[in-house]
């Protein structure tokens, strides 16, 4: 029986899988983990204990089967697995089993056993089944279904079980799909049973038992953790510069996320150095160190910069025509229910990450109902977004990584948040807030330690002319980053590093191009700007009167004259004049001060 049953089984097999190849492209498997199973081929019951009286009625039989045996009449035979065979935290499961009806009417098996008097159980007898759960002692819900089960043939069910939803499929064909009213959390064991009422004998045969825990994958994910002995101790970026604990086990939780979401696409080796034409499988290790060999890799020290991963899956593209990722972020506008901005992504099998308070978590599927997302955390243990809004740790926003072929376009800008940073279109339309938003990563281990910055983030956007116009409160000397990519992810690095800001404005114009290099161009400051900041400077004690009024003596004949050729040596003069008096100005307005005479005319 068991040589013919394997026949069947091997072909509905090669059925399946030839049904999956043709669906694989458009539909996503759902993981599950195997935690249970028993074919009975050792020749003994080891794994199963009796809950009731008679365990001789029990035997594996000569096909290896377990077989029940009844010869008389109003008896209960049933088996549930030891607990050092089955874990409570088992509760929504998949159980799959052959069931072979050898005599008799009645037809038995059990789940969600506690004990005698709580469980459920569904009995075939007669050309109906009635699904029925028992509380403290009596049945308290049921529902009957149609279906003929005839001796002397194997069928094989299927019985999923997520909370209140039970469902049961025999032979591939879904005979009950009931939620319980009653249900009330209570979970507990399979069991495989057997009854006679007034009619007896009953022989009943159960066998290849395969029990999957619906709450947890199959470890076929490539998961990582920041915290790993392989990288732990690696310098994350250049964090020497700016960290007391520079450590990617430290700093490497966004790191760390991004790296098990290209491994989920099978994006898996980096492209080849110019020093080697080696390939280095991509690992938070492998990762940092490619990000820091780039100029775009990380944002003014320390925050990952997102569409340079945009960038690198367009380079290993051309290697191994593996997908290209576009980059969104999606901010959260329902604080009530954050997850609703990753479920549709989920349905097509699509990871996010998570942009938790002071954290990054990798998104990597749901439950039944939707309202909890399953996540791969980088530091910790925790599985569930859940648990991390239950500490008041509710998602600010979600970074998506969607395959595309087509336009891979941005504008990113990012500066630290003590700026302001307008961003206006070729219409002088001020199109800022429609795109900023503020990243932050922090030390693992140390929450007050943190790393932020302000971001715009403009994706696809249209050839055509952007001005940015930046200001600060006081003189502040920052990095301005400018990145430019074009619609296969090439970069133009338009950055302003040791840039002085003040509260005059400073602004560039930016010629975009979707299809080639971007330029930046500084907009010329004019003469009675300067003489107003020059003023402001001198109000706030950062310029003696004496310099104020050299300077101003300088820029007013300048003013006077539409020569260029003497423009020209009005610049020169005033930047001799600036360094004359070198001693009599503290270092940020020295540098400021210079900055700004070669932006004039």
């Amino acid at each position: 029986m068991k040589i013919i049953f394997m026949k069947k089984r091997l072909l509905a097999v090669m059925i399946i899988l030839m049904a999956t190849m043709f669906l694989a492209s458009s539909t996503p498997v759902s993981a599950k983990k195997l935690v249970f199973e028993d074919d009975f081929s050792s020749g003994t019951l080891t794994n199963w204990y009796t809950t009731r009286e008679h365990p001789e009625y029990w035997a594996v039989n000569q096909v290896g089967a377990a077989q029940a045996t009844i010869n008389r009449g109003s008896t209960i035979v049933e088996l549930v697995p030891t607990d050092e065979h089955w874990n409570a935290n088992w509760k929504n499961i998949e159980w799959d089993f052959d069931m072979i009806a050898i005599d008799g009417l009645d037809k038995n098996f059990s789940f969600n056993y506690q004990n005698l008097d709580n469980w459920y159980e569904i009995h075939f007898i007669g050309s109906q089944f009635q699904l029925a759960k028992v509380k403290d002692g009596r049945v308290i819900w049921s529902v009957f279904k149609p279906f003929n089960i005839v001796n002397n043939k194997t069928y094989h069910l299927k019985l999923t079980l997520r909370g209140a939803v039970i469902k049961l499929d025999i032979d591939g064909q879904l005979v009950a799909d009931e939620v319980d009213p009653t249900f009330d959390h209570n979970y507990g064991k399979i069991g495989i049973k057997a009854t006679t009422g007034s009619v007896y004998p009953t022989v009943l045969a159960f066998d290849n038992i395969r029990v999957y825990d619906l709450d947890q994958e199959e470890e076929t994910d490539v998961t990582f953790k920041q915290t790993d002995a392989a990288w732990a101790n690696e310098e994350y970026d250049h964090a020497q510069k700016w960290a007391q604990n520079p450590t990617i086990k430290h700093w490497g939780c966004a790191l760390t996320a991004m790296a098990m979401v290209l491994r989920h696409y099978q994006i898996n080796q980096l492209p080849p150095t110019s020093q080697s034409t080696d390939r280095r499988e991509i690992t938070p290790s492998s990762l940092n160190q490619w990000l820091k060999s780039q100029s775009d890799g990380y944002l003014n020290g320390g925050l990952l910069n997102w569409i340079a991963i945009t960038r690198l899956t367009r380079l290993i593209n051309t290697l191994d025509n593996s997908v290209k990722l576009e980059y969104q972020h999606l901010n959260v506008t329902d604080s009530q229910q954050p997850y609703l901005q990753a479920v549709n992504d989920l349905r097509e099998n699509r990871w996010t990450i998570a942009s938790l308070p002071n954290h990054f978590v990798t998104v990597h599927g749901m439950n039944e109902t939707e309202n909890d997302l399953k996540i791969y955390d980088p530091f910790s243990q925790k599985n569930w977004l859940s648990q991390y809004i239950q500490e008041n740790k509710v998602p600010q926003a979600y970074k998506k990584f969607v395959p595309s072929h087509t336009d891979l376009s941005y504008l990113l800008f990012a500066f630290d948040s003590s700026l302001s940073v307008k961003v206006f279109d070729e219409n002088n339309t001020d199109i800022t807030d429609n795109f900023i938003y503020t990243e932050h990563i922090n030390d693992a281990l140390d929450t007050q330690a943190e790393k932020s910055l302000n971001v715009i983030a403009i994706p696809k956007p249209k050839t055509g002319k952007y001005k940015i116009r930046v200001k600060a409160q006081q003189l502040f000397k920052t990095d301005l980053t400018i990145f430019a990519y074009d619609q296969t992810a090439n970069l133009s690095d338009l950055s302003q590093p040791q840039l002085i800001a003040g509260t005059t404005p400073l602004e560039f114009n930016i010629d975009y191009q979707k299809e080639a290099k971007s330029s930046l161009t500084p907009i010329r400051e004019t003469i009675p700007q300067l003489k107003t900041t020059i003023d402001q400077l001198t109000q706030t004690d950062k310029l003696p009167w004496t310099v104020n009024f050299w300077l101003q003596t300088y820029l007013d004949a300048a003013n006077n004259n539409d020569d260029e050729q003497l423009q020209t040596s009005y610049q020169v003069l005033l930047d001799k004049l600036i360094s004359w008096f070198r001693d009599d100005l503290d270092n940020l307005t020295y540098q400021y001060l210079k900055q700004q005479i070669k932006t004039l005319w």
